[in-house]
């Protein structure tokens, strides 16, 4: 009996029906039943709106129904049945799980979870260290246009455009979770740079030698040299005059003492918008030629820093003529035991083009950054460093001053010719010499970079074709010995649109999405893909900069290209010790390197297919059909090779 009346208790809970456990010795038993949700969670919310979501519930058995957090994101509020919250800006763009509890009167309980995914406002920091020589400086920077550009699943994109929304910050709102090319744009060269992220605060400061050049009236501002100091030597040398200014003196005015001559004058007339009377400090420094020649004869011709002298408030008259008398002084004496590792570089050279590649040259340079304590310049070939030992002109013996293409990065080297012979065999060269008179706290650099030249057929003028220069570089602290070997190893079997990149094709898309696998070596921070339009000219041909793509994986899927277009894409890959790709992709510290590979020629048919853009389609157009200004425009075609 027992039993059998347990069994019917039970039976009686589970069908939530009262029952009368008849002969059992008991009394009538009503179980709880769980209330119904009828509301529908709201999943749409933005940072900084307020989101409600209005709940509702009812008891089958008539009663009333009270609801409850379980939980939520902070400061989430609930009142009765009404669900209230602002999303900040760490809760954006990230899921943020919900669950709610509704007990009914009699006792009854249901849950309700849900995820809310806010949109959210990408924080771009356009920040620029400054150092100078009373310290760094802060200034904020500044583009004429930027957007977050978002795919979407239908294969469409949605162009959100962005404003300065105080000094030196660029704020793009509403935008949702995952991955976006970060637009910056159009910088002078009227080209954009893109970056491959999912954060939602973007640090795109940089770390700059020397004070912002301040601006004044355009006028022509004259400067007479006479210097004395200079130390005699049997071939020509060079004097160089700098200034702390990025934009002024640099890469340098230049002398070109006579053999044995211990002074030199010189005249140059700058007309510019420059203030030039706020110069602070003047560089002035003798490079001497010196040779070093390796075990097995490999010899690298350089410029050696000799006499120098820095000097403070000049006291320049801006539009007018300014006299520099001045006697340079003996550089405290400084040296490094210098091998290169040919070997190690040499198996970088292989499969980097749609034709083998020749080594042509190399750089080695060792280098001050000014007032810089404790970080690195940011890479450009137009960054203010004042050379130690630097590679000489091109023939030598006409003396000139060139930009440390070393230093300038992987995007710099396109097109430079580097003086020296390429480095295939492990070389050791011993020491070298040369002067150091800048403070011990600035931050120095020894570069090595190779160069490589691959065959390109050229579009539009058949059976011809054109030698681009390919650059890979490594940049370490000084050291008495310090290894010039490969940091960064180019990237392997890179394809795009799934065809080999080496192939040159015709696609009938304007998405183009280019994948590789990873290299072996020192793990890259990121890759830059960089677009170049080729255009055949009268006699010759013309590239172009389109844009500059950085990612942290291995594929990009660029944003759409133009129709009707011929592309030539180089894959660099990037070394540094501080840069991050997706959070300050311009930060910098060494060792730093960097190695490339450039595809076939990609041409775009003119009726390929673009994917419809939704949102701020005019920014969009502002920044993609716009290509960048001529950088290379040779006349020196020659028949194609066999490419395959």
């Amino acid at each position: 009996m027992r039993a059998h009346c347990l069994y019917l208790y039970l039976l009686s809970l589970a069908v939530g029906a009262a029952a009368t456990l008849s002969g059992c010795g008991g009394s009538a038993h009503t179980a709880p039943q769980p209330p119904v949700f009828t509301s529908t969670p709201v999943t749409a919310a933005s940072q900084g709106v307020l989101y409600s979501y209005q709940l509702a519930a009812t008891d089958p058995a008539g009663g009333t129904v009270a609801f409850a957090l379980s939980s939520a994101p902070n400061d989430t509020t609930l009142s009765a049945s009404t669900l209230t919250w602002t999303p900040a800006a760490a809760q954006s763009r990230i899921s943020n799980n919900f669950t709610v509890t509704a007990t009914t009167s009699s006792g009854g309980s249901a849950t309700q979870s849900w995820m809310v995914t806010p949109t959210g406002t990408i924080t771009v920091n356009v920040v620029n260290t400054n150092w100078t020589s009373s310290g760094p400086e802060t200034v904020d920077g500044s583009f004429p246009t930027g957007a977050a550009l978002v795919p979407n699943p239908d294969g469409s994109l949605t162009v959100i455009s962005g404003t300065f929304t105080q000094p030196g910050v660029f704020s793009i709102p509403t935008v949702p979770a995952g991955y976006y090319w970060l637009i910056e744009g159009l910088n002078l060269a009227d080209v954009f740079d893109a970056f491959w992220t999912s954060s939602s605060t973007v640090d795109l400061g940089r770390d700059v030698p020397g004070p912002l050049s301040p601006a004044t009236t355009k006028q022509n501002t004259t400067f007479n040299f006479n210097l004395a100091g200079l130390a005699p030597t049997s071939t020509a040398s060079l004097v160089a005059i700098s200034t702390d200014f990025t934009s002024a003196f640099q890469p340098g005015f230049t002398l070109s003492p006579a053999p044995e001559a211990t002074t030199v004058s010189g005249t140059t007339t700058v007309d510019s918008i420059v203030d030039w009377s706020q110069v602070d400090t003047v560089f002035l420094a003798q490079y001497e030629p010196a040779s070093i020649t390796s075990q097995n004869n490999v010899v690298l011709n350089n410029f050696v820093l000799g006499p120098e002298l820095t000097y403070s408030n000049p006291g320049f008259i801006d539009g007018g003529t300014n006299t520099i008398t001045q006697t340079l002084q003996p550089s405290p004496s400084a040296s490094l035991n210098l091998s290169v590792p040919g070997t190690q570089w040499a198996p970088l050279f292989n499969k980097v083009g749609p034709a083998t590649a020749l080594p042509v040259g190399s750089w080695l340079s060792v280098s001050a950054e000014p007032f810089v304590v404790g970080r690195n310049q940011t890479p450009s070939p137009f960054a203010l460093n004042l050379p130690m030992v630097t590679a000489p002109p091109e023939p030598f013996g006409q003396p000139q001053l060139l930009p440390d293409f070393c230093l300038g990065g992987s995007s710099q080297f396109f097109g430079v010719l580097t003086p020296q012979p390429a480095i295939m065999t492990d070389a050791n060269f011993g020491a070298l010499d040369y002067g150091d008179p800048f403070p011990s706290s600035w931050t120095r650099a020894v570069a090595f970079c190779q160069q490589v030249a691959v065959e390109m057929p050229v579009v539009g003028s058949p059976g011809t074709s054109f030698p681009f220069l390919l650059g890979y570089g490594v940049a370490v602290p000084p050291s008495s010995s310090p290894v010039l070997s490969p940091l960064a190893e180019p990237v392997q079997n890179p394809t795009i649109n799934g065809a080999s990149l080496f192939t040159q094709s015709t696609l009938n898309t304007t998405v183009l999405t280019l994948s590789w696998t990873a290299p072996q070596g020192e793990a890259p921070y990121g890759y830059n893909v960089t677009a170049l339009t080729q255009t055949a000219v009268q006699n010759g041909v013309e590239y172009s900069l389109a844009g500059q793509f950085g990612t942290a994986q291995t594929s990009a899927t660029l944003p759409p290209l133009t129709a009707g277009q011929t592309y030539v894409f180089v894959i660099a890959t990037e070394v540094d010790a501080a840069a991050n790709m997706e959070t300050s992709p311009r930060r910098s510290a060494l060792p730093t390197g960097f190695a490339n590979v450039v595809s076939a020629p990609i041409t775009i048919s003119s009726g390929a297919v673009t994917p419809a853009i939704q949102g701020n389609a005019k920014v969009f157009a502002e920044l993609f059909r716009r290509r960048g200004k001529a950088f290379i425009t040779s006349t020196n075609l020659q028949p194609a090779p066999n490419l395959q």
